[in-house]
């Protein structure tokens, strides 16, 4: 039986995207330079906006340039075995008609305080 979810947070840094479940996040707010960008998951250069919308969860703080909240149920996909668990992906889901990465916040905020 196919997984579904509903309630995600879908995100983008730059060109790029990826989705958040909703239940994994604390709360979203402006936040400032100490919150790292997820763009910098995605590019090598760090192009980050002046303003940036933050999502939070207890510590960890990732900042994007934009967000949209999602609420119809979509299909999960796994991630596959050959991806490994590298910066909180928590598969893939089906949205607005393309497939999105699943990441968790703890886990992209561990990836790209480390990669700093």
């Amino acid at each position: 039986m196919q997984r579904t979810l509903e309630g995600l947070v879908l995100c983008w840094v730059g060109p790029h995207r990826f989705a958040v479940h909703a239940n994994g996040v604390g709360s979203i707010a402006d936040v400032g330079a100490e919150a790292p960008w997820a763009g910098r998951a995605f590019e090598a250069t760090e192009a980050r906006p002046a303003l940036s919308r933050g999502l939070l969860l207890g510590d960890a703080a990732v900042a994007v340039d934009r967000l949209d909240i999602f609420t119809q149920p979509c299909p999960v996909y796994a991630t596959p075995e050959l991806c490994g668990p590298g910066a909180g992906l928590e598969g893939f889901v089906l949205a607005q008609g393309e497939l999105w990465p699943l990441v968790s916040v703890p886990g992209l905020f561990r990836y790209l305080s480390e990669a700093r």
